[in-house]
Order: structure tokens, then C-alpha cells, then sequence
């Protein structure tokens, strides 16, 4: 049988690494399902790297001095700057790496290494959104998004923050001129994280108008607590997944 050439023989090492235990030790160390993924992008990147080509094992890889691999990690972050690559990838790239080698008790000079990723330009200015510009989203929202925009406009959390919003982490205050707003429980379940905000008077009406509608639609078993005149069940989540308004017979301003 004639042998194929070089460039397309299957490569061995590519083939079997998520087989390797030093890949699953990786892998088990990172939380984020998003980070598992871009970080096994980043190590496979590095496996295809032209040192690697002649390596068919895991084990070849782990047998590199650290001074080998931090001279080929320099070569590929210069390899992937000259090709245009973004000063967050190239990071994400290093983390990667250093990320998997640590983890498999092989120590880098992430302070060298790092010279080679380049610095951040800053081509944003960080700023707040004018009303006008609040507006103009919230014309574009349903119920559920206009929540959303005002949670995020007037708490200043992140928008990860927002899918562990509970109805307990809600507590309402009367501001005794016919408004009221939540105090709202961030990360209510992180002892590192956890910290409390207050939204807007606004925030609050769209809470109260966005559950309304769950309530009629889909959950109807949402009440008001007649007593504290917050929201019920207490461990039903603030927002949930889009659902049909098609029907819906009304729907707030």
C-alpha cells in the first residue's frame, strides 16, 4: 500500500489528547463551560504547532523542558501577533496554555511570556448610557428586555449577574411618594461575590409589570405578598426564557 505523504497522514497526538489523563486534569480544573471550550481551542492550537508535528503523545509533550515550550509559546504568540490576532486573543491563548502545564506541575515565566502578548489599546470610552440612549433600547424591547436594559442601567451589574436573580433576592422599600424600589441580592449564593444594589424607582414598575404579564400568561401562581408587596413563589428566578406574547391581551408601556 502506498504511503500517504506527510502533510496527510492523521496526526496521532491530535487523535488522542482528550484521551490523556493530563487533559482531563486540565479540563476538570476550569468551572465555565465557555472557558473549557476556548481553552481547548488554545491547547489544540498549540498541539499543531510545527514542533509538535513529529510527537504522537501527550506524554511527548509533558517530557519538554520548560525552557523548550516557553521559547515555541514565544514563537506562536509572535507567529499569531504578525497575523493580526487581537491582544485578547493572544491573552486567552497564554492563559490556555499556562493554565494546562501548570495544572500538570510543569512551571512557565508567565512574566516573559507575557511581554509577547502586547499591550490593550483602549478604543472604547467607558462611559454611562444617556437617557436618550435608554430610551431608544427600551423602544425596541418587550416586557422581559426592558427589564433587562433598566437592571442593568440602574445596578451597574454585569449581565451575568442576572440569571441567578431569584424572587428572594428581591426586597422591596417604599420611598413614600408612590414610587418603591428592590433591593436586589447579586450572586446571592458566592461568599466571594455576593454584594447589594438598589434599582430605580422606573426598574422597579417594569419588574412589577413584566411579572405581571408571567403571571397572566404562563405562571399563575406569581403573587404580591399582601403584607411585604413583594413577589411569590420566592424561589422562582426574576427572568425567564422568552415566552409566546402573540396572544397576550395586554402589555405594558
Amino acid at each position: 500500500m502506498e504511503e500517504l505523504p506527510v502533510s496527510n497522514q492523521p496526526n496521532q497526538l491530535l487523535m488522542d489528547y482528550k484521551k490523556h489523563s493530563s487533559y482531563n486534569l486540565f479540563i476538570s480544573s476550569l468551572r465555565a463551560e465557555c472557558t473549557k471550550i476556548k481553552y481547548d481551542g488554545c491547547l489544540k492550537k498549540y498541539l499543531k504547532f510545527p514542533a509538535n508535528n513529529h510527537l504522537s503523545s501527550m506524554d511527548q509533550i509533558l517530557e519538554k523542558t520548560p525552557k523548550i515550550i516557553e521559547m515555541e509559546l514565544t514563537q506562536q504568540l509572535i507567529d499569531m501577533k504578525n497575523e493580526g490576532m487581537s491582544y485578547s486573543t493572544l491573552s486567552v491563548h497564554l492563559a490556555a496554555l499556562y493554565s494546562f502545564f501548570s495544572i500538570n506541575d510543569i512551571t512557565l515565566n508567565r512574566n516573559k511570556l507575557s511581554k509577547f502578548v502586547g499591550e490593550q489599546e483602549n478604543k472604547y470610552e467607558y462611559r454611562s448610557y444617556t437617557h436618550d440612549e435608554i430610551s431608544r433600547l427600551l423602544s425596541l424591547c418587550d416586557e422581559r428586555g426592558k427589564v433587562i436594559v433598566l437592571l442593568l442601567a440602574s445596578t451597574g451589574m454585569r449581565i451575568g449577574a442576572l440569571p441567578g436573580i431569584k424572587l428572594k433576592h428581591l426586597k422591596r422599600y417604599n420611598l413614600g411618594n408612590g414610587h418603591h424600589v428592590y433591593r436586589i441580592v447579586v450572586y446571592a449564593t458566592s461568599r466571594k461575590y455576593r454584594y447589594i444594589t438598589f434599582c430605580s424607582p422606573e426598574c422597579a414598575e417594569f419588574i412589577d409589570s413584566y411579572l405581571e404579564l408571567r403571571k397572566k400568561i404562563v405562571q399563575h401562581n406569581l403573587t404580591i405578598n399582601p403584607e411585604t408587596r413583594e413577589w411569590e413563589p420566592p424561589e422562582l428566578f426574576l427572568l425567564t426564557k422568552l415566552f409566546d406574547i402573540n396572544n397576550v391581551p395586554f402589555s405594558s408601556n
